[in-house]
């Protein structure tokens, strides 16, 4: 035991500091990734079109988020002629619209974020390369 200090060896001092760690991150990961699964967008688009005309809409969500698929509410009103139409990991979303009369058709849809296990482990990647930088190797496998 060190003299100097009541806490234990360097050995001791060393293994409460990496279970004082593991339990942070523990805490850290699960608070964040309730934070992110709890963040909503909310998108809404509107295409016009001229009497006897046709066109394509899409809506695109920023590259972190997908599109939820269940939120999807739209124009029934008969100008909504083709679609939904889902883009490569939900972010996009294109519909046809047209019809005899000018047309206006809406879409609105939801967006969560993408992958969050990812993001989160990027973060805490980050706060360990603070800590490794500082002298503190970390070894948390979470």
């Amino acid at each position: 035991m060190d003299p100097r200090n009541a806490e234990g060896t360097l050995e001791q001092r060393r293994a409460l500091l990496d279970k004082t760690i593991e339990a942070t991150f523990k805490k850290f990961v699960d608070a964040r990734k309730s934070e992110y699964a709890t963040m909503r967008w909310h998108y809404r688009g509107i295409d016009w079109n001229k009497p006897e005309g046709s066109s394509w809409k899409t809506l695109t969500c920023e590259p972190e988020l997908q599109f939820v698929r269940e939120s999807l509410v739209h124009t029934e009103n008969g100008d909504w002629k083709a679609g939904p139409v889902w883009g490569s990991n939900d972010t996009q979303m294109s519909w046809r619209t047209g019809g005899h009369r000018r047309s206006e058709t809406f879409a609105e849809l939801d967006a969560v974020y993408a992958n969050i296990p990812k993001r989160v482990l990027d973060e805490l990647n980050s706060a360990r390369a603070i800590l490794h930088d500082r002298g503190i190797p970390t070894t948390w496998e979470g």
